[in-house]
């Protein structure tokens, strides 16, 4: 049986999960209810899940797809195995870094 490897939670990873979280908040709200919004939406696990998966640049498989949205990641393929609809899915780092671009220079 193949072995996953093991991915260290380390400063960078915080970070992106940081800037992963204030990309999620980015809407046309006001300041404090982007932030309501995707505290309320996203759990703390779907945001350190999602950031480890771009800043390891690796695919991602969720039942949920929703909490993982677009433009930040997409779909490769989905799939319904028995009642659950599966969801491979990869993060468009470049899209990603373009935003944290745009995130620094507008603080």
């Amino acid at each position: 049986m193949k072995k996953w490897p093991t991915l260290e939670v380390n400063r960078d990873l915080l970070k992106a999960s940081t800037l992963y979280f204030n990309a999620l908040s980015n809407s046309k709200k006001s300041d404090e209810d982007k932030q309501s919004h995707a505290m309320n939406k996203f759990s703390d696990a779907d945001i350190f899940i999602g950031a480890t998966a771009i800043r390891y640049k690796s695919l991602l498989v969720t039942t949920n797809g929703s909490d993982f949205p677009r433009p930040i990641f997409d779909e490769i393929k989905s799939q319904v195995i028995g009642t659950e609809k599966i969801f491979i899915l990869k993060p468009d780092t470049e899209y990603f870094e373009s935003w944290i671009q745009k995130f620094m220079k507008e603080k």
